[in-house]
């Protein structure tokens, strides 16, 4: 389920996709009781108790979102990774009531405000915060039987000065029931049959938003699992829902068959997706209602689908005649095995290359259907590539258990991605946030099929997967690259050849953490080892040098046109001229800018973990960051390239942490400044690293 400060109102088209949960909303923003502006605010300074009812309301409204009542008796708003929160963080935004009697008053009539909580509070305190929210539309939120969570139930009953009522769920279903014509937005995972039929019985609901509709539905529940008979022929029309969450194991309804249906006419952003766990389909027919639901709702912009199935879709004999174009397209995230063919619904879909794009297989391949996939949805990206300024890319080996390794690779625009990010996380949400033009795939692929050795993958194997992108980008408009720190001597040696081969226009290379702690020692290395692809490449440039042996100018020639670059500060190294001509014959030729980023976090234990590795020495696992720098800088200045400028990211946890290393950082950091003509340490302590 999603947190309940999900956005309110469709964003603006200007606004990159999808994750748009933490803007507010106009919608509740402006209610029957309050305007957006107050137009009486003299222009004087004065105690904040002073300011305005409609400004204090805006102001409520934004801590609204910040500080959420978060699930106080449930666990449906708990947030994964995270550690149960305690009592006073579960209030959120109902503390501030404490502050004054006059910021109280303004919070018991932001009806809104209250009717975004009933269906998270406890009995008592939801039929106050219902009396309180007026006739305002609100959210239902039903949570999943609590058979399904039996071991998370209590824990967080434990966390809680009361637990979970035994009544919880069906009070809340009743209340769904009684209010349903009210609702701006639904969650339900598991609901029955007979559910379905009292929530959406009137058929039509001006005020929905959103839907979320899951099928989480295990046996042992003891909900009897809705089916198309049961259900009968439920109408379901939400003229303005701009949003919808469906799992693909639902029971929509098919050429005018029984099941659900639904009306979407101004739907926006589509999300259908398998559930975990989920029915498993048998036959085509079980998705035939996929292509009457896009079809129905024009104005789309987002469209996510993965289906796992296990026998073959041909959307161009279900499409048949009928269009399907949506010319309001601008992002897709296509997930599922070969036999789904969704590069077929893509082109159904719109005549263009979207703006945005995310490929990904749904199950792990062998070596011959990993190619044939990047193959496939490869030319898409190719497409992109030339259609849209994408001038930085991620591409990683990645990882995903000891079975199976996730090929990804990422291109997109450096302008709309501003700033540096320390880790891969990071910089893979703001792409997805914030990049208006981005495209990539994700392929999982079997470590025994790809013939991995020790996690490394033979050399053969893995140039056979980054020689299909090769075509890709034949244009040579990458100007940045990512690399992380899921590292193998297989790995590294065709990457390099794959670098050489096809982005020499490369000036910037980041070197970002990936982490990840459950990924084995010999796979995660420190991010500096990511520069090994600069200095393992002897054999790369003696075939280099031999192939362009004959078509290289005579010196005589050649010499007119040096670039004399020299070591700077190196008084000890005799400095090497290299000619326009000869840069071919090393990898990343254009080079001037490396980013690394340092990353150490505590642990409860209060000793140091580097992040950049595994181990128990800190100052050695220091050592190693350094001296992989170090090499790949000595490395470009012997060759005649030397680096201008690093920049240096990241930081530690607490003061701490930094000072067990200061002395050597000092050190290192002389030493480094040496071989660069600038460089930027922006390290910092951050306990959010």
């Amino acid at each position: 389920m999603l947190n309940s400060v999900e956005v309110r109102h469709p964003p603006s088209t200007s606004y990159p996709v999808f994750k748009m949960c933490w803007r507010i909303s106009p919608l509740r923003l402006l209610t029957s009781n309050h305007g957006l502006v107050s137009t009486c605010t003299p222009p004087e300074v004065g105690p904040i108790s002073r300011v305005p009812d409609d400004v204090l309301y805006l102001l409520f409204a934004f801590v609204a979102k910040a500080e959420p009542v978060r699930g106080i008796h449930d666990i449906s708003q708990k947030i994964p990774g995270h550690r149960n929160p305690t009592h006073s963080e579960c209030l959120g935004w109902l503390r501030l009531s404490a502050v004054c009697r006059r910021w109280r008053f303004v919070l018991n009539t932001s009806a809104p405000l209250w009717a975004d909580i009933i269906f998270h509070l406890p009995p008592e305190m939801a039929s106050l915060a219902l009396s309180r929210s007026g006739d305002v539309s609100m959210d239902i939120v039903i949570p999943i039987s609590a058979s399904t969570y039996t071991g998370t139930r209590g824990k967080v009953k434990s966390s809680k000065r009361w637990g979970l009522p035994p009544t919880h769920r069906e009070r809340l279903l009743n209340l769904a029931i009684t209010h349903a014509t009210r609702m701006m937005r639904i969650v339900a995972a598991d609901l029955s049959s007979q559910s379905y039929k009292a929530i959406f019985e009137s058929g039509i609901f001006n005020s929905l938003h959103i839907l979320e509709l899951g099928y989480h539905h295990r046996g042992f529940t003891g909900i009897p699992v809705p089916t198309r008979e049961s259900l009968g022929r439920l109408r379901i029309c939400a003229p303005n829902a701009y949003r919808a969450h469906l799992s693909t194991a639902l029971p929509i309804a098919y050429n005018n068959g029984p099941g659900l249906s639904f009306q979407l006419p101004s739907l926006r952003y589509l999300f259908l997706t398998a559930s975990s766990p989920g029915r498993q389909y048998t036959k085509v027919a079980d998705l035939q209602w996929i292509l009457p639901l896009i079809r129905g709702a024009a104005g789309l912009e987002h469209v996510t689908l993965h289906l796992p199935v296990d026998f073959d879709i041909e959307w161009d004999e279900l499409c048949r005649d009928e269009p399907l174009h949506l010319p309001a397209l601008r992002s897709v995230d296509l997930g599922g095995s070969l036999n789904a063919h969704m590069h077929q619904l893509l082109s159904r879909m719109s005549t263009g290359i979207p703006p945005w794009m995310r490929f990904s297989s749904s199950e792990r391949m062998d070596r011959l259907d990993a190619l044939a996939y990047l193959k496939v949805y490869g030319e898409f990206i190719g497409h992109s590539l030339c259609t849209y300024p994408h001038d930085s890319l991620y591409i990683s080996r990645g990882w995903q258990s000891m079975l199976s390794t996730i090929f990804s690779v990422m291109a997109f625009s450096s302008y709309d991605v501003a700033g540096t990010y320390p880790s891969v996380l990071e910089l893979l949400e703001n792409v997805s946030r914030r990049a208006y033009h981005s495209a990539g795939l994700k392929v999982h692929i079997s470590w025994h099929d790809m013939d991995w050795e020790t996690l490394g993958g033979s050399v053969h194997n893995v140039a056979e997967l980054l020689d299909t992108l090769i075509p890709l980008l034949a244009q040579n408009t990458i100007r940045e690259l990512y690399l992380d720190n899921i590292l193998s001597r297989g790995w590294t040696g065709a990457l390099s050849r794959f670098i050489y081969s096809c982005i020499p226009g490369v000036t910037t290379l980041y070197c970002v953490e990936s982490r990840r702690s459950d990924i084995p020692e010999n796979v995660v290395l420190p991010c500096t080892a990511a520069l090994r692809i600069l200095v393992q490449t002897d054999d790369i440039e003696v075939q280099a040098r031999s192939r362009n042996s004959e078509l290289e100018p005579s010196d005589a020639v050649s010499n007119r046109g040096v670039q004399s670059t020299s070591a700077p500060r190196a008084p000890h190294h005799e400095s090497q001229s290299i000619t326009i001509f000869s840069r071919r014959n090393y990898i990343l030729p254009m080079l001037n800018t490396i980013v690394v980023s340092m990353c150490v976090a505590g642990r409860k234990d209060k000793r140091p973990v580097w992040r950049i590795h595994n181990g128990n020495d800190e100052e050695a696992k220091a050592r190693v960051w350094w001296d992989e720098l170090v090499k790949a800088l000595t490395r470009r200045r012997d060759i005649g390239l030397p680096i201008r400028t690093l920049r240096i990211i990241g930081g530690w946890t607490t003061e701490t942490l930094r000072g067990r290393t200061a002395r050597m950082d000092g050190e290192m950091l002389l030493a480094t400044a040496e071989l660069v003509n600038e460089l930027i340490d922006e390290r910092r302590v951050n306990p959010a690293l």
